[in-house]
């Protein structure tokens, strides 16, 4: 997010203090790019989560209720409702602490003994992620600092950092929505044989030549989304994408309503 960065550059020019928000551009990479495509910031993120690895460990060695109830359902026993409302509730507060995207990588990177089922693809399918999880310390943190800087007299900084957290809250509402669409959008495979068959095919390369033309028109807007092995990333601009560095198969679609295609098809496309 270039704004977040050059309002940081402002504030330092002032003369105050801007690491908060240095290292909310480096989670909100995280949250967008899938590993691959993250270029110059891997050490930094690295960096982060070598950070936020004893952060974590202190949180959930607190929680150990929450952790109580989420290995109780791993282990498919009975959980109550008010027990899921709980979990989810606790989850929200541990994530407003520790980043979301951190939590991956810091499993990632320095894997910590006791929190493997800290992982999102686990908790989804367990139902118990709370509304808007992976915004969850951006947006904690981009309030704390709103308010840090009305006070200290940084009055126009501040409102800027409240439209920056709108635009974080709509981007994680379309991030959702893409994530809710992904399944059906992905499959073109309408027979369910395994097998492309010729209709099948033309239709994929149809939509990889619509996209590609409408990439044209809107392709340096914030409206692109990347999946990899069921996971969302975005919104991301299709500038920038094409110094692909990645072993992983990137599928884009454009602002979760056409459909997914593979993103070195679409790129080829574009030359």
């Amino acid at each position: 997010m270039p704004q977040l960065l050059e309002l940081a550059q402002q504030l330092e020019a002032r003369g105050a203090d801007a690491q908060a928000l240095r290292e909310l551009t480096v989670e909100i990479a995280v949250l967008e790019r899938p590993p691959g495509l993250l270029g110059r910031l891997r050490e930094r993120v690295r960096d982060m989560a070598s950070r936020n690895r004893e952060l974590l460990r202190l949180e959930v060695g607190e929680s150990r209720e929450m952790v109580r109830i989420i290995r109780r359902r791993v282990a498919n026993e009975q959980v109550s409702e008010d027990e899921l409302v709980q979990v989810r509730e606790q989850m929200l507060d541990l994530l407003r602490v520790v980043p979301a995207a951190m939590i991956a990588a810091t499993n990632y990177t320095l894997p910590l003994p006791g929190t493997s089922f800290l992982t999102p693809w686990l908790l989804a399918r367990l139902g118990l992620l709370p509304t808007r999880w992976r915004e969850a310390h951006i947006l904690a943190t981009l309030r704390k600092e709103a308010v840090r800087l009305r006070a200290a007299g940084h009055t126009d900084l501040a409102d800027q950092l409240e439209v920056i957290e709108h635009e974080v809250e709509e981007e994680a509402d379309a991030r959702a929505k893409a994530s809710h669409d992904a399944a059906l959008l992905t499959h073109w495979d309408a027979n369910q044989d395994g097998v492309w068959q010729v209709e099948e095919r033309q239709a994929y390369e149809a939509e990889v030549l619509r996209l590609a033309a409408l990439s044209a028109k809107v392709g340096s807007r914030r409206r692109w989304f990347l999946q990899t092995e069921g996971r969302i990333f975005g919104p991301v601009a299709l500038p920038g994408l094409s110094d692909l560095d990645t072993e992983l198969q990137l599928l884009v679609c454009h602002d979760g309503k056409s459909g997914w295609v593979d993103l070195r098809d679409l790129l080829d496309q574009l030359g």
